[in-house]
Parts: structure tokens; C-alpha cells; sequence
């Protein structure tokens, strides 16, 4: 669920690269330095939105580029799309919950994203105004357990860097299957 969320979404799209102009997603940058919640998200809702896709896709016999294509544009108001969307916000409403940010509004809705070609900017997603925010705290959180870790000895002598996953056991370590 948390690599499905926009949480890490907004993560992955700082920390990797671009082929043209989409997301050219990078293990070290994006996957490695991420800081995962210490909970796990409530619920099964990643499994549900790989469900609701497959579904979807066998159903219209289209790929997911056609599905997101659908899902992005605001003209589309199919119940089956909106239930994708509904997914989305539920997965995005636990990421921020597993990490105890129970304040943060994000807005959800047809917005336009910067990182975009100006002709398909526009996207179902978070606000901008909790995009920022979103991966301030991300990048707060980051800080923070790197310099727990450099007071823990795991890093040496080494000059701070801008991101590390934590290596601490008693933090939640994730695994690819919610």
C-alpha cells in the first residue's frame, strides 16, 4: 500500500530521474533512502486497488496506461473508474495515517502537477499546497533518522548525507506484500 500511495509517489518523483518526461524511477535514490512509516497501513487496501485493477482491465481489455488515462481525466465518470479513485484515497489516507500525520488535509482531486508536459499536467491526485508538505515532513523524517543512525556509529566518520533508510530493527521494516 505504501508504494502505491502518493506518499511515496511524491518521494519518488524528488529522488529519481526522468526519461523524457516521465518517471524514471530510481532504486537507490527513491527506494533505499525512503522513510517508511514505523506502522503499517490499517486495512487491506493495497490489495484491494490491485484487485479493482485487474478487474477493470480484463473487463475493458485495456492496459493500465488506458486505465490511468481514464482515471486522470476529469470527463471520465464511470462508477468502475471512480472506484479506482476511491482506492487511491483510502491507500493515500492510511499511508498518511501509518505515520501519525492525522492533520494533514491532502485534498484529493483534478489538479495540475508542474512535472507534467503542459498538455497533461492535469491529474486525479493531491493538492500542491499538501504535495510540499507531504514531502517536507518525508524529507524531516529522513533527517531525522539518519542522525539517530550516525549517533548509533552506523555511518563512521562519514559527512551527513541528505538521505538514509534507517537500519534500526526496532523500526518497521517493510516488505512488498500490503
Amino acid at each position: 500500500a505504501i508504494l502505491q500511495s502518493i506518499v511515496h509517489e511524491v518521494w519518488a518523483r524528488k529522488h529519481s530521474g526522468k526519461l523524457e518526461q516521465r518517471l524514471a524511477y530510481n532504486l537507490s535514490r527513491a527506494f533505499a533512502t525512503f522513510p517508511w512509516p514505523q506502522q503499517k497501513p490499517a486495512g487491506e487496501c493495497g490489495s484491494s486497488l490491485l484487485k479493482l485493477r485487474h478487474a477493470l482491465c480484463a473487463e475493458r481489455r485495456i492496459g493500465l496506461t488506458d486505465l490511468y488515462n481514464l482515471v486522470h481525466s476529469p470527463l471520465e465518470e464511470e462508477a468502475d473508474v471512480n472506484e479506482i479513485r476511491s482506492a487511491h484515497v483510502r491507500i493515500d489516507q492510511e499511508a498518511v495515517a501509518a505515520y501519525g500525520w492525522d492533520d494533514l488535509d491532502l485534498g484529493h482531486g483534478f489538479h495540475e502537477v508542474p512535472y507534467l508536459p503542459e498538455n497533461d499536467r492535469v491529474r486525479f491526485t493531491i493538492s500542491e499546497t499538501a504535495r510540499v508538505e507531504v514531502l517536507r515532513r518525508l524529507s524531516e523524517l529522513n533527517r531525522q533518522r539518519y542522525e539517530e543512525e550516525v549517533a548509533r556509529g552506523l555511518h563512521g566518520d562519514a559527512a551527513p548525507r541528505t538521505s538514509r533508510r534507517p537500519a534500526s530493527a526496532d523500526l518497521f521494516q517493510p516488505s512488498l506484500d500490503f
